[in-house]
């Protein structure tokens, strides 16, 4: 089944007939994600996004559990849709299935955000910062902040070969040996700033996080959130980096966006520039030093990573951080 995006796989729409939501108008791949698999299922019932992970079972349990969690304390999320025995979860093959109802609300581009989406936007994160507090130590995930950063020294290399292996090179994949050349002679010349990184993070306020709160995981309607989905990399640390990444990759440190998002933010809790400053030191770190997108590209084959890799050069998040002079125009 198609509507002009990805094929549908037979063993996908087995799976959407077990929730038995009524006839199939149409289900069709978004363009967006890159780990999981999503389809759009439009039926006579109304539409539903079904969300397909291979990632280990905990892992989706936890999320159910954060979904629900913020759900009682009134945050806007999306429940996820129950299977006829009552459970939310249906396995096969190793793979993970669970339906959610769409998203109350639209999807705004980066460059479509205002002010006040900022704000709104800090603002929700602070909520979901703090209704995590009443859930129980014991229940708690821990989020390993460097765990996906660590480096290998031939990391780099490997990558560029499999680029200059590949038959024809694409405006893409020469942008990414740019990326790949200019993040070499930045780490060479600031050296191994990974080592501590982890024990600083563990001085700074502990909180539950989304994980990955950036606008492809918001929906707004007016000028307020609507909700928040994607809680699969929710887990215990670090706040301010979840604060200065949303900073980063959401507003692009624009002063303006920026303000107004801390504005949000400390609406709802303090939030010093002393944690500022340091959450930024230590994010830009993991940043600077972040190679995900072209070893999901070309060394596992993601296709879908390439999205990320742009036509603008790589500077680093250390460099930007100072440029945008931020902690110098927030006031308390």
């Amino acid at each position: 089944m198609t509507n002009g995006a990805r094929e549908i796989t037979e063993d996908e729409c087995d799976a959407l007939g077990v929730w038995r939501l009524g006839p199939i108008i149409s289900a069709y791949v978004p363009a967006t994600g890159t780990v999981n698999r999503t389809i759009i299922v439009h039926t006579s019932n109304g539409p539903f996004v079904l969300r397909i992970s291979s990632r280990e079972r905990l892992r989706v349990e936890w999320e159910h559990a954060c979904i629900f969690h913020a759900a009682d304390q009134g945050l806007p999320v999306c429940h996820p849709v129950s299977l006829p025995d009552g459970h939310t979860i249906l396995e096969r093959g190793g793979k993970f299935f669970t339906l959610f109802p769409m998203a109350l609300g639209q999807q705004l581009a980066r460059g479509e955000l205002s002010a006040e989406h900022a704000q709104a936007a800090g603002e929700c994160l602070a909520r979901i910062h703090v209704c995590f507090q009443s859930l129980p130590p014991d229940r708690h995930r821990i989020k390993n902040l460097n765990g996906d950063y660590r480096i290998h020294p031939d990391t780099i290399g490997r990558i560029e070969s499999a680029i200059l292996a590949l038959p024809m090179q694409t405006n893409v994949d020469r942008n990414a040996l740019s990326h790949l050349q200019a993040r070499r002679t930045w780490l060479e010349k600031s050296g191994n700033e990974m080592e501590g990184v982890q024990k600083r993070l563990e001085t700074l306020p502990q909180f539950v996080l989304h994980g990955d709160y950036q606008e492809t995981n918001l929906f707004f309607k007016d000028s307020s959130v609507s909700a928040v989905i994607d809680w699969d990399q929710s887990g215990l640390a670090a706040r301010g980096w979840e604060v200065v990444r949303a900073l980063h990759l959401m507003v692009g440190l624009s002063v303006e966006m920026c303000s107004k998002f801390l504005l949000g933010y400390r609406s709802v809790l303090s939030f010093s520039n002393d944690e500022l400053e340091e959450s930024a030191a230590c994010y830009g770190v993991l940043a600077d030093n972040n190679l995900w997108v072209y070893m999901a590209a070309y060394l596992e084959g993601n296709e879908r990573a390439k999205q990320f890799i742009g036509p603008d050069p790589f500077i680093p998040f250390q460099v930007e951080w100072k440029a945008a002079n931020l902690a110098e125009v927030f006031v308390l």
